[in-house]
């Protein structure tokens, strides 16, 4: 008797499972079948150079062996979705000896938003070290336009490390501290996340539903926080982000790599004119560093760029800008040049960084 119960039971759940296959499969075919999710995959901007990633963490990266163009600036990504100048990199006469290797991480900026390979400051630099060292650079620029400290962080353990570079330039935004999602921004999964070796639609459509709430947890919402200018300056994705910072050092201190962070905040006006500006975002960013970071040497462009508004007149920096109208406070050429003479400065003052 119990073992007919039991056949009964197993009986009805093979059913049970068969009908619901079925039903999803010919109901709901747009929730599950690859090309249908393809067609109808939530949109995000640059949607043309990006993909949804299989780990949730970085949530979206750079489509591998692509090449586009947008006015008039070549877009080409290799293999891996790093972006890569579109033509062999021509190394110093001079430069002979062992490669140095760095690699570049950050958002837009550092991915060189609206500009050449060659303007971005990441290949800027690139060329000074190796006028500076006479030994060959390597640069392999993970910039990620739009990419917070967590997914940085992420990409940082996961692609940076393992190409073992010698050292990291880590650029920094304000806006890092800001979560994935915004309030209305649709969740977005690779069309092909949930496919199973059962090929079982049930499954699919289970393991999508569980990765949609991990990623709803991710979402920006009105929790207590402050913010300064459009910053955020408090709250629980503050603390998640700076949380971020001091993992990438912790992980930085292991592999014994040396981080360059850089502090890079154009959005500026001359004193009097945002007051507060440094006190409410920079100070407090720079005494975390220098008490929970104290691996990383750190260089805030703050100051030098009030400076150079004192010396030009300059209100603001939008002369930096690549435009006004729209806005795009983004660098052009002659702003990415100053980063890059910045950093260049800086790390020739730092003994672990460079030829040993």
């Amino acid at each position: 008797m119990a073992r007919a119960r039991l056949l009964t039971v197993v009986a009805a759940l093979v059913a049970g499972a068969v009908v619901s296959e079925l039903a999803l499969r010919w109901f709901w075919p747009g929730e599950v079948e690859t090309e249908l999710l393809r067609e109808r995959v939530a949109p995000f901007e640059l949607k043309e150079m990006k993909r949804y990633s299989r780990d949730p963490i970085l949530y979206y990266e750079l489509q591998p062996d692509g090449h586009f163009e947008r006015e008039g600036v070549q877009f080409v990504f290799d293999s891996e979705g790093v972006r890569v100048p579109a033509h062999p990199v021509v190394h110093a006469p001079d430069a002979t000896g062992a490669t140095i290797r760095f690699a570049l991480i950050g958002p837009s900026t550092a991915f060189g938003w609206r500009v050449d390979f060659d303007v971005a400051y990441g290949e800027q630099l690139r060329r000074r070290l190796e006028a500076r060292w006479k030994r060959p650079v390597e640069l392999r620029d993970f910039g990620i336009p739009a990419f917070n400290s967590v997914q940085e962080t992420r990409l940082f353990e996961t692609r940076v490390l393992p190409w073992r570079p010698d050292f990291v330039v880590w650029n920094y935004d304000h806006r890092d501290a800001y979560p994935i999602l915004q309030k209305s921004d649709p969740v977005g999964l690779p069309p092909e996340y949930g496919d199973n070796a059962l090929h079982s639609a049930v499954v699919k459509l289970l393991l999508r539903r569980v990765r949609e709430h991990e990623l709803e947890a991710r979402r920006f919402e009105d929790r207590a926080y402050t913010t300064h200018t459009g910053y955020l300056t408090s709250g629980y994705d503050y603390d998640v982000h700076l949380a971020a910072l001091e993992r990438m050092a912790g992980l930085a201190a292991q592999a014994k790599v040396p981080v360059v962070l850089f502090i890079h905040d154009v959005i500026l006006k001359s004193p009097p004119a945002d007051a507060g500006h440094f006190e409410e975002l920079h100070q407090p960013l720079l005494a975390f560093f220098a008490k929970r970071t104290p691996s990383l040497h750190v260089l805030d462009l703050f100051p030098r760029y009030q400076e150079v508004m004192e010396e030009r007149g300059w209100k603001n920096l939008s002369a930096w800008w690549i435009s006004l109208q729209p806005m795009d406070a983004h660098p052009n050429a002659e702003g990415h040049a100053f980063v890059a003479d910045e950093l260049d400065r800086f790390i020739a003052t730092l003994p672990h960084v460079g030829p040993k």
